[in-house]
């Protein structure tokens, strides 16, 4: 599978997508960032000799499904699924209008190609996105959730808000040798939290369960894994690394060449001779040139 050569304008233009996506954030939809987006793209893909016959159904099985939830590093997403899958005529890269058919059969190979167009459904979350997901692991480093059933998000206990309490669980088995014979299993308390240590209450101590609301801190893709490390704390763009000074993005120069910088560049400067009057006051006596403050010196 090839992907479309780009022309020198679209190379520039997702140059300038690429550079600028981590300042864009998906539309909110009920509180919520829609991460689902729909992407068309353009393929030149090959086609064994069995599914000459049926070229689309070979286009998807060979290329479309193995591409299905899995990260794509090309339209930096998850691809969900795919529609209007279409095979095309004519090169998309060719400005002229052509009739033959691009389904090309060689004798040096037993595979065909052709050039196919074909709709993604990719999630695409982005930093600064509101994500909604399932909890299902809570701790006292971390809480652990699942986005739509398939992605896993982690929130840091330093990204969680200082007013909420972690509550460690305690079980407390009965010793009473009546509820030894049978019935001791069913007698213990059932953490609803499926390998949860216990779990953690808001400022107001109600227990944080079922769904929870985060926005997207860190998204981290790990060959065509993704997951996504969010925060609970508000104004995160105010963070501590954020408050750090500004720095130009000029070279930096140590102090040796700051010193032989400015004696180059004030080598023409002629500074005011100081004298004292009386002792007490300092009298700054303006000269023209170096060699009146040669003479000046010469007189005193």
């Amino acid at each position: 599978m090839v992907a479309v050569k780009r022309s020198a304008e679209a190379f520039k233009a997702a140059r300038f997508i690429k550079k600028h996506k981590k300042a864009v954030t998906n539309p909110l939809e009920d509180g919520v960032s829609n991460c689902i987006i729909r992407v068309p793209i353009e393929l030149y893909v090959s086609l064994a000799p069995m599914y000459l016959q049926n070229p689309l159904q070979g286009i998807m099985k060979q290329h479309l499904n193995p591409m299905v939830m899995k990260y794509n590093n090309d339209i930096s997403g998850v691809v969900m699924g795919y529609e209007n899958l279409t095979i095309l005529d004519t090169n998309p890269n060719d400005e002229e209008e052509k009739t033959e058919k691009l389904i090309k059969v060689t004798p040096d190979t037993p595979f065909s190609f052709t050039w196919c167009k074909v709709d993604l459904f990719v999630w695409q979350p982005q930093v600064g996105d509101v994500l909604e997901g399932n909890i299902f692991i809570q701790s006292a480093s971390h809480i652990g959730l699942l986005i739509h059933d398939s992605f896993n998000a982690s929130i840091k206990k330093n990204n969680i808000p200082e007013d909420w309490t972690f509550i460690q669980d305690e079980f407390e088995e009965d010793v009473n040798e009546e509820s030894r014979d049978g019935e001791e299993e069913e007698s213990k308390p059932k953490d609803k939290r499926t390998g949860s240590l216990g779990h953690w209450v808001n400022a107001n101590a109600k227990p944080i369960d079922g769904k929870l609301k985060f926005t997207v801190r860190n998204i981290y893709t790990t060959g065509r894994v993704v997951s996504v490390e969010g925060t609970l704390l508000e104004d995160e763009s105010n963070s501590e690394v954020e408050k750090l000074p500004v720095v130009s993005n000029k070279k930096i120069v140590f102090d040796e060449e700051v010193e032989e910088e400015n004696k180059e560049s004030h080598k023409d400067l002629v500074l005011s001779e100081v004298t004292e009057d009386n002792g007490s006051a300092i009298v700054y006596e303006a000269n023209s040139s170096g060699s009146d403050s040669e003479d000046s010196s010469e007189s005193d």
